[in-house]
């Protein structure tokens, strides 16, 4: 159970596929670098998701609830902004 007010977890929260982001992320670089290099501190992501998935020993919760609360936004506006260009018919002004 997370608790925002203390950032505190219990280990077996993180255990299992729910948080294990999909890993094609890290593999956009190769498969598409134009697109990777549009996507916003896309190794710190990479890297953040490493320590998430393979060092939960390691993991300071405060600073994964700030990274949510302060990256998350602006991550998402990233990615939307790289879906529109990458598929106009999307676009709410397009047409």
């Amino acid at each position: 159970m997370i608790n925002k007010a203390s950032h505190s977890f219990r280990a077996g929260d993180l255990a299992g596929s729910h948080i294990n982001p999909r890993p094609e992320l890290s593999q956009l670089a190769r498969v598409d670098p134009q697109i990777a290099d549009n996507v916003a501190e896309l190794r710190r992501i990479i890297a953040f998701r490493n320590i998430l998935v393979h060092g939960y020993a390691a993991v300071d919760y405060g600073t994964v609830w700030r990274l949510i609360e302060d990256k998350l936004p602006e991550l998402q506006s990233n990615l939307r902004m790289l879906l529109r260009a990458a598929d106009p018919s999307q676009n709410p002004s397009a047409g």
